[in-house]
């Protein structure tokens, strides 16, 4: 009667330990999906990153296109060059930002905001508004306004991309703490993660591009 008991026991433990198994190995397959979704949707966040950068490196190789419009044309030539090139010099000043350091981006995007054609172009067509008159400095209005639109559709699609991969770490993180999950993914080691900032978050109506008028 007693190895009988022993034997229920063991069968009943043994049972236990083979649906802990199946459900262990079950458990783990979604939860390394989960994982993998975060990480495909963190890679497509670097290369949606790469685009903002790739624009704003557009819109500083258009600047020299500036001074060439206005040499020769005025007397206050060498004032606005000046000007020109100190944005520039400024915009090639900024360092690049690291795409997994949220403040880096941060800076990154302030620093950038601080030379938006709206911003250093637009006082100085108003301090020299015998510009206006220059049909190739008018011209260019296009390439700037083109360049600002685009800048706005890679930053939204950046922030698309952003809140995408925060999608998918909310579902990640919400799946791990359930029970069991919380079991499974203490002892096979996947822990919370945390979610991504968007750095243009605090700037308001940054989804418009600038209307640009000379």
């Amino acid at each position: 009667m007693k190895n009988s008991t022993k034997l229920i026991i063991v069968g009943i433990f043994s049972l236990f330990l083979l649906g802990f198994f199946l459900n262990g190995c079950s458990k783990y397959n979604s939860l390394v999906e989960k994982d993998e979704r975060m990480n495909v949707e963190k890679s497509t966040v670097k290369t949606a990153w790469s685009k903002v950068e790739n624009q704003y490196q557009r819109r500083a190789d258009l600047i020299p296109n500036l001074v060439e419009t206005v040499k020769g044309y005025t007397k206050y030539e060498k004032e606005i060059i000046t000007n020109i090139e100190a944005a520039r010099n400024g915009i090639l000043s900024i360092k690049k930002a690291d795409p997994n350091d949220p403040n880096s981006i941060k800076e990154y995007v302030q620093q950038q905001n601080k030379y938006s054609v709206s911003s250093w172009l637009m006082p100085m067509v108003l301090q020299y508004p015998e510009l206006k008159a220059n049909q190739q400095f008018v011209n260019l209005q296009t390439q700037l306004e083109g360049t600002e639109n685009r800048i706005t559709v890679a930053r939204n699609d950046y922030i698309n991309q952003v809140n995408k991969y925060n999608e998918a770490v909310q579902n990640y993180n919400t799946y791990i703490r359930k029970f069991p999950n919380n079991i499974y993914a203490g002892i096979l080691g996947f822990h919370r993660r945390e979610m991504m900032e968007n750095p243009f978050k605090s700037k308001e109506g940054s989804e418009v591009a600038p209307n640009i008028k000379f």
